[in-house]
């Protein structure tokens, strides 16, 4: 584990492309990146694990296929009061949007997914084995993390990094 300053939409691009079999074929992947991004310190290792955590949830979340949305944009702190409680005290954030239409989930279902192995009520299934994984990553960078879902909608995930000029 070896934090450095790394560019955001380089490590989703490189993965997407090292990384085909993770997302289905009958998944429309979408990635509409900030080309003004700031670079976040973090472990690049780390953010591919976040990426593939996230690919394969929305990959068993979309069993007949549908949309993957990836956002890449640069967010201040004091502009967007919505961020999650959990960031630190830093004002400028790296923000990573993971958007599927999949099944959604309902809020009693959100509010477990960050214990390991959770599982929803309907079919028994692992809904997010890694996402305790991300949470803990995100933490570790000081970082926060927000869900929103709706069942039969989809999910989003919207991830917020501290950007790695403020901490360098």
């Amino acid at each position: 584990m070896q934090p450095i300053s790394v560019n955001l939409n380089q490590i989703v691009a490189d993965h997407l492309q090292s990384s085909p079999r993770i997302i289905k074929e009958n998944v429309r992947v979408e990635f509409m990146s900030d080309e003004g991004l700031g670079n976040v310190y973090a472990d690049p290792l780390h953010l591919r694990k976040i990426l593939t955590n996230l690919f394969v949830n929305a990959n068993n979340s979309m069993p007949d296929g549908g949309e993957l949305i990836l956002l890449t944009r640069n967010v201040r702190r004091d502009a967007s009061p919505s961020g999650p409680d959990s960031m630190s005290e830093s004002n400028n954030y790296v923000m990573l949007s993971v958007t599927d239409t999949g099944n959604g989930m309902d809020d009693s279902t959100i509010d477990g997914i960050f214990e390991p192995w959770s599982a929803n009520g309907e079919d028994k299934k692992s809904v997010a084995p890694g996402l305790s994984v991300i949470h803990g990553i995100i933490s570790k960078y000081n970082g926060g993390m927000k869900v929103r879902s709706k069942l039969g909608e989809g999910t989003t995930f919207q991830l917020y990094f501290p950007s790695g000029e403020e901490i360098a």
